[in-house]
């Protein structure tokens, strides 16, 4: 009986390079995955239309189409497409996962369907998410759910935090050039100092949202208790959560420097937004930390004499309290010049 699959890759050889590090990932990962390159022994000999009716109609749970220009001229990639989509239209839930190199524009594929970009999504970070929606979505029957290795829950875990972060990526940016647009609030003169009273409580608020996040109740809750395995679904929302709070942070950053307040309360405005340096680098940490996890947990199933893991972390944002005193001595030095 051929082995069911969690994903079948569908591509042009134009994207080969790019496919091929997306694949390394599932590989890494444990992902069931067909890429020809690697099933050229399984499909020696057979009947390629046999081949490709079996993998993008029968065997996976998802097809991911890699769209492009040279994907639509192609004869195979067309083939691949038009099995995956008669397999498509009998289940109400998405099969197809559409990644872009392009906007072309694909026979059967609505232009209202939600994809990932190849032009701005590195192949990991696909990678990734190709992972967090297999463990998602995959049959709690399955085999291969019990088969998933040693420490997978904190794979997941790592795997969910990066490609959230990364997708922060050009707001991190903008934070760190201390770039903001402007106008997003007006402030008057006599009300800067509620208004910084009031913004310092919102992110107090942001920082203890994320710190009940990752208290020990929510963490056993996602990764399960010692000897239990975890849920990939509260997995993944514990990482959205944190990196939910991470944009948080950095559009309370950006509305502080962008607010339209008095010349002289612009510094007090600037010292405010810098506030949010110490919790951002706190989390970005944290993400490391368990990115360091994965990687001695990859380590241990490569190897059964490596050193055992310690599956140890710490996270409490905390609020700059210098930073926060240097703005409030700005605004009493703004107060008393006016």
């Amino acid at each position: 009986m051929t082995p069911p699959l969690d994903v079948a890759l569908s591509f042009a050889g134009e994207q080969r390079e790019y496919v091929r590090a997306v694949a390394a990932v599932l590989k890494d990962r444990g992902v069931r995955y067909f890429f020809d390159e690697e099933n050229r022994v399984e499909v020696w000999g057979r009947n390629m239309h046999d081949v490709v009716d079996a993998t993008y109609r029968h065997r996976a749970l998802y097809v991911v189409m890699f769209v492009s220009a040279d994907y639509k001229a192609k004869v195979w990639p067309n083939l691949e497409r038009q099995t995956a989509q008669s397999r498509a239209m009998t289940q109400d839930e998405p099969y197809i996962l559409p990644v872009r190199f392009d906007d072309t524009d694909l026979p059967g594929l609505l232009p209202t369907t939600i994809y990932e970009d190849a032009r701005t999504t590195p192949a990991e970070e696909i990678g990734a998410l190709i992972v967090a929606k297999v463990a998602q979505t995959r049959p709690d029957d399955d085999p291969a759910a019990d088969d998933r290795g040693i420490g997978w829950e904190y794979m997941l875990l790592a795997d969910s935090l990066r490609a959230s972060l990364d997708g922060y990526d050009g707001a991190w940016r903008s934070h760190v050039a201390h770039h903001a647009e402007p106008g997003a609030t007006t402030v008057a003169g006599d009300d800067v100092g509620k208004d910084i009273g009031r913004r310092t409580d919102v992110m107090r608020k942001i920082l203890g949202n994320v710190n009940r996040a990752f208290e020990p109740e929510s963490i056993e809750r996602a990764v399960g208790a010692d000897g239990e395995p975890g849920d990939p679904i509260e997995i993944q929302h514990l990482a959205g959560r944190m990196i939910d709070s991470y944009g948080a942070i950095m559009a309370w950053a950006a509305d502080a420097r962008g607010a339209l307040v008095p010349d002289e309360a612009e510094p007090t405005y600037e010292a405010l937004a810098v506030m949010a340096d110490q919790p951002l680098n706190e989390i970005r940490a944290f993400v490391d930390e368990i990115g360091g996890v994965r990687d001695q947990i990859i380590a241990v199933r490569n190897d059964p004499n490596a050193a055992p893991v310690v599956l140890e972390y710490h996270l409490k944002i905390t609020v700059d309290e210098a930073a926060l005193a240097h703005c409030l001595a700005l605004h009493r030095a703004f107060v008393s010049n006016r």
